[in-house]
C-alpha cells in the first residue's frame, strides 16, 4: 500500500527533516501515513491499519506501546512516547511520536494525530546495562513510557524479587515520594485483600516461563481508595538460550478504574432492566421472526391467564384462540419485520384464559428488536385498558346524546374552554352562519365569524369571556353576523361551569333570535310617540273647532260642535284601522256623507281613481267634506227631493310626484247666494285645506249650486 499521506496532506511535519504526520480513523480502523512517516521506517508503501503499523515496532517494546495505546484510549487529550522500530532493511531506530487525541462528545475516542520524529542519534541505549543503578533504570522506565498520564513501567528480577519502578507508577500506587527500588512483596501488598491471592497465583505462574503476561486487579492505596489496573508485560530469559529459563519481567500498568466503573455501571444497568422487565406494571413480551414467544415477564402471563413458561416457543394463535384480528396483528408484524419501524398504539380485543368470558381491551406498542444491524423479532408492551374503553365508550355516547341535545335546541348554543377557545357548536350556530364545525372548533370564540364584523365587538367579548372565567354571568343583547352579511340580535349569554369545587372549567355562550322582539318593541315606542303627537294634535284640532265654533255660532254650538267632532272621530276611525298609515279617499268621502250614504249612486255621484292620503290631508279633508254636506243638506242641493251632488276627483303624476284634484258640484238645489260672514266652515275650506295639501281651493256660490275645487294636492297624497 503506497504511504496514504503527501506532503500536501502534512505541509509542515514533511517539510522538516526526520519528521511525519499521521492520522489514524480509530472506528474505521484506517491509519494514513505521510511520506515523511514512510521515509523514517524505510518504506514507500505505508500499512493501512493499527496491525500494519505495530509490525514495525521492535518486538522488545510493542507490548508497551500496546499498553500506551490501550491507556490513551481510556483517557487524556495529548500523548508523547518513544520506542524503536525495525526497518525493512533490519535496522534499528528509535522514534518520538507525539500527538492529540479527539473524542466523540460520549467520550469514545474517534481519532489520533500525530507527528514522528527520528530520534535515533539523540536516545540513550534501548536497554538498561546489567545491574545498573536504580535511578538508571527508572530513566530508562521513564523513556520507556515517556510522560503518559496513568501509564506506569516497571521491570522484576525473577531471581531475586528485586524490583525497580518510575515515577508515574508509583504515583498510580499513590506512593509518589516513594523510592524507585524495592520488591514484588511490597507491591503485593498493596493489592487489595481481596484479589491478593489470586494475583499471587498468577504472577507466580507468569514468572514460571518467559512470554508476555496480562493481568487485572485492584490496588487499595494508603489513602483508602481502589485503583482498578491492568498490568501487562513480558518475560524474558537470561540469555539466547531460552532453556536458561525466565530473569526478568518488564510491563506496564494502566489505570483502568474509569473503565472498570463503567463495566460495572453497565452490569448494573443490566440488572436494572432485569429487574424492570420482571416487575413492570405493563406486559412485555418477545417474539422471534416466526412470531414465537422468546420472553414474557410476570404481568403478561398473568394477563393472559398462563404460566410464564408455557408461552415460550409457541405462537399466539395456538396460545390464545380468542384473541380477535390474528391475522391483522401478524400482518402488522411482518411489515416491522421488513420496515424495521414500530406500530404504536394498537387496540388489541378478545378473551384469554385468565377471564375466558371477559371481553378484554389492550394498548398495545410493538417494537422491532435488532442485533447487529438485523432485525431479529418483535418486542411488545401491553397494558389493559378494559375499563377505560367502557369509560370511553360512555363518555363518548354522552357526547353524542349532548350533541343531539345542543343541535336540537332553537338557540345558538357552543362549549368554551376558560381560556375561550371553542370546543362545541350547535348546528343552528353553525347553519345560521354557513359554517361547519372545523370552522370554529380549536378558535377563540371571539375570533370566529360570528364575531367577525367588529373589533370593538372583539374586544368586548374577550372580556366577557374572562369575567366569566372568574365565574361571572354575563347576559346582554349583542349582535352576530350569520351568512350573506345578514346581522341580527340576540340574547346572549355567558354561562360559567364549576366543578365540586366551585372551580370553573367551561363556560356555556348561548343566544337566541330576539331581531323581531326588538324591531316589535322599536315599533311599539314609535306607535307611543306617534299617538302622543297625534293626541296633541288631535286635541289642538278640538280646541280650535271649539273655539271658531263658539266664535260663529254661539247659539248653537253644541250641536255644531258635536257634528264636527263626529266628522272628526270617523276619520280618526279610519286612521286606526290603517294602522295610522294612509287612508283610501273614497272611503273617507263615503264616511263623512253622514245621513246620505243610501244616496250615494242615486243623487250623489263619486267618481275618480283609487287615492291614498296622509293621516293630517285625511284628517282635514274630512272635516272640510263634512261642512260641504252638512251645508248641502241645510241650504244646497240636499236639502229638497230634487237635487244632486257630483264628486269627482283626478290624480296624476308629475315627474313621479302624486297630484290630486278634487271637485264637490252641487245641482239642482235652491238659488244660491254668497254667505254674509265667513265661519269655522270658510276657515276649513279656504285655509286649512290649502295647508294640509300645499295645493290652492276654491269656493264658488253659482246660483245654479255651490262648488268646492281643490286643484293639483301633493303634500297629503300617498300614492294613485
Amino acid at each position: 500500500m503506497k504511504a496514504q499521506g503527501t506532503a500536501g496532506d502534512f505541509p509542515i511535519s514533511d517539510t522538516i527533516p526526520n519528521t511525519g504526520g499521521y492520522e489514524w480513523r480509530v472506528a474505521e480502523n484506517k491509519l494514513r501515513w505521510s511520506n515523511g512517516v514512510a521515509k523514517i521506517c524505510g518504506v514507500t508503501f505505508g500499512p493501512g491499519d493499527e496491525a500494519g503499523f505495530l509490525d514495525f515496532v521492535h518486538p522488545d517494546d510493542r507490548m508497551q506501546v500496546e499498553a500506551r495505546i490501550s491507556c490513551y484510549l481510556g483517557a487524556g487529550s495529548n500523548y508523547s512516547h518513544s520506542f524503536r522500530i525495525v526497518r525493512r532493511d533490519g535496522q534499528v531506530r528509535t522514534i518520538l511520536d507525539r500527538g492529540q487525541i479527539e473524542r466523540a462528545a460520549d467520550g469514545t475516542v474517534t481519532a489520533f494525530r500525530g507527528v514522528v520524529i527520528d530520534t535515533t542519534d539523540d536516545v540513550m541505549p534501548a536497554a538498561p546495562p546489567p545491574k545498573a543503578e536504580p535511578d538508571a533504570i527508572n530513566r530508562h522506565l521513564s523513556r520507556l513510557v515517556g510522560r503518559a498520564s496513568g501509564l506506569g513501567a516497571y521491570e522484576l528480577d525473577v531471581e531475586t524479587g528485586a524490583a525497580t519502578w518510575s515515577k508515574e507508577l508509583l504515583r498510580i500506587l499513590g506512593r509518589p515520594d516513594a523510592l524507585c527500588s524495592g520488591s514484588m512483596e511490597m507491591a503485593l501488598q498493596m493489592v487489595h485483600p481481596d484479589d491478593r491471592q489470586r494475583v499471587r497465583g498468577d504472577i507466580a505462574s507468569a514468572l514460571d516461563r518467559t512470554g508476555p503476561y496480562d493481568l487485572e486487579y485492584r490496588l487499595l492505596l494508603g489513602t483508602g481508595d481502589v485503583r482498578w489496573v491492568r498490568d501487562r508485560g513480558d518475560v524474558i530469559g537470561g540469555g539466547p538460550d531460552s532453556a536458561d529459563g525466565p530473569a526478568r519481567a518488564i510491563g506496564v500498568l494502566v489505570d483502568i478504574t474509569r473503565r472498570k466503573i463503567a463495566e460495572e455501571s453497565l452490569a448494573s444497568t443490566d440488572a436494572l432492566l432485569e429487574a424492570l422487565f420482571e416487575n413492570s406494571p405493563v406486559g412485555i413480551g418477545v417474539w422471534d421472526r416466526s412470531f414465537r414467544y422468546l420472553r414474557v415477564n410476570r404481568k403478561l402471563a398473568e394477563i393472559n391467564g398462563l404460566p410464564v413458561e408455557a408461552h415460550i416457543g409457541r405462537t399466539p394463535e395456538e396460545l390464545l384462540p380468542g384473541l380477535e384480528g390474528i391475522q391483522a396483528l401478524y400482518a402488522g408484524w411482518r411489515r416491522i419485520l421488513r420496515t424495521g419501524k414500530p406500530w404504536l398504539d394498537v387496540q388489541l380485543t378478545g378473551k384469554t384464559p385468565a377471564d375466558p368470558d371477559a371481553l378484554k381491551v389492550w394498548r398495545v406498542h410493538f417494537f422491532p428488536v435488532e442485533t447487529g444491524g438485523e432485525i431479529v423479532g418483535i418486542a411488545a408492551t401491553a397494558e389493559d385498558v378494559t375499563a377505560e374503553h367502557h369509560a370511553e365508550m360512555a363518555l363518548r355516547n354522552n357526547a353524542h346524546q349532548l350533541q343531539r341535545i345542543l343541535d336540537g335546541t332553537v338557540g345558538f348554543v357552543g362549549i368554551l374552554d376558560i381560556d375561550g377557545t371553542v370546543t362545541e357548536a350547535n348546528a343552528p350556530a353553525l347553519t345560521a352562519a354557513g359554517l361547519v364545525r372545523s370552522d370554529v372548533i380549536g378558535r377563540h370564540f371571539w375570533d370566529t365569524h360570528w364575531w367577525s364584523y367588529d373589533a370593538d365587538v372583539r374586544a368586548r367579548l374577550k372580556s366577557d369571556v374572562q369575567q366569566a372565567a372568574a365565574g361571572q354571568q354575563i347576559r346582554h343583547d349583542a349582535k352576530v353576523l350569520l351568512k350573506d352579511d345578514q346581522k341580527i340580535t340576540i340574547d346572549f349569554q355567558l354561562s360559567p361551569v364549576t366543578d365540586d369545587t366551585g372551580r370553573v372549567t367551561h363556560i356555556i355562550p348561548s343566544g337566541f333570535d330576539v331581531t323581531d322582539r326588538n324591531e316589535a318593541l322599536d315599533h311599539l315606542q314609535m306607535l307611543m310617540a306617534e299617538v302622543n303627537h297625534r293626541s296633541k294634535n288631535v286635541l289642538s284640532l278640538v280646541q280650535a273647532i271649539a273655539r271658531q265654533t263658539v266664535k260663529t255660532s254661539p247659539d248653537d254650538f253644541l250641536e255644531k260642535f258635536s257634528s264636527r267632532i263626529g266628522a272628526l272621530a270617523q276619520a280618526q276611525d279610519l286612521l286606526v284601522q290603517a294602522n295610522w298609515a294612509s287612508v283610501d279617499l273614497r272611503t273617507l268621502v263615503t264616511s263623512q256623507l253622514g245621513y246620505f250614504k243610501d244616496s250615494i249612486g242615486q243623487r250623489i255621484q263619486l267618481s275618480g281613481p283609487d287615492v291614498m292620503l296622509s293621516a293630517q290631508a285625511a284628517q282635514s279633508l274630512s272635516m272640510v267634506l263634512h261642512e260641504l254636506a252638512t251645508n248641502a243638506g241645510k241650504y244646497g242641493s240636499l236639502s229638497n227631493a230634487e237635487g244632486r251632488v257630483d264628486i269627482d276627483w283626478t290624480a296624476e303624476n308629475i315627474e313621479g310626484m302624486p297630484l290630486l284634484s278634487l271637485t264637490w258640484a252641487e245641482h239642482g238645489g235652491p238659488p244660491v247666494t254668497p254667505p254674509q260672514r265667513t265661519g269655522f266652515g270658510s276657515l276649513l275650506i279656504n285655509t286649512m285645506i290649502e295647508s294640509a295639501f300645499d295645493a290652492k281651493s276654491e269656493m264658488t256660490y253659482d246660483p245654479a249650486g255651490v262648488a268646492w275645487r281643490l286643484t293639483r294636492g301633493a303634500t297629503g297624497v300617498r300614492h294613485t
